[in-house]
C-alpha cells in the first residue's frame, strides 16, 4: 500500500496532467492525451509494489513535463479567430487580422489590382481618410 504522501501526490500528477492537457489546441491531440493519460492511470490503479510506484510517479512527473513543452510549442504557431465572423469578401472589408486570401493561400503569381488600389508602395497617409487597402505583416 502506497504512504498518504505517494497517494496525494499520485492525484496531484493526474490532475495536472489532465488539466494540461486540456489546453491542446487541436481537438484530437486534446482528447488522445486525455484518454491516454485515463487508462494509464486505471491501468496502474492497483500497483503495490514501492519501487515500481516510484518509478511510475517519476515517468508521469516526466510526461507531465512534455505534455507542458507540447502544448507551448502548439500555442506559439496557432492563429487567433477572426472575432468579427467569417472573413470573406474583399480585402479591404476585412477586419484586422483577416488578412489572408483565397489567392494568397494557392500561389505567388501576381494577380491584377483593381482600379482602387493603386500601389501599396508608397502611398501618402491622411489623418481621417481611410486606406482603400490592408497591409498584411507577411
Amino acid at each position: 500500500m502506497a504512504s498518504k504522501a505517494t497517494t496525494m501526490r499520485v492525484l496531484y500528477l493526474y490532475k495536472a496532467m489532465l488539466r494540461e492537457s486540456a489546453n491542446f489546441t487541436g481537438y484530437n491531440y486534446r482528447l488522445y492525451a486525455q484518454r491516454r493519460i485515463k487508462d494509464a492511470f486505471r491501468e496502474h490503479k492497483c500497483e503495490t509494489d514501492v519501487n515500481r510506484i516510484k518509478s511510475l510517479v517519476q515517468n508521469a512527473e516526466d510526461n507531465l513535463q512534455l505534455i507542458k513543452r507540447q502544448v507551448e510549442g502548439q500555442q506559439l504557431y496557432t492563429v487567433q479567430p477572426c472575432l468579427r465572423g467569417p472573413c470573406s469578401g474583399d480585402i479591404k472589408d476585412r477586419p484586422f487580422g483577416c488578412f489572408l486570401s483565397e489567392s494568397s493561400q494557392d500561389s505567388h503569381a501576381p494577380t491584377e489590382m483593381s482600379p482602387n488600389r493603386q500601389s501599396t508602395h508608397a502611398q501618402q497617409f491622411i489623418p481621417g481618410q481611410e486606406a482603400s487597402y490592408t497591409v498584411s505583416l507577411l
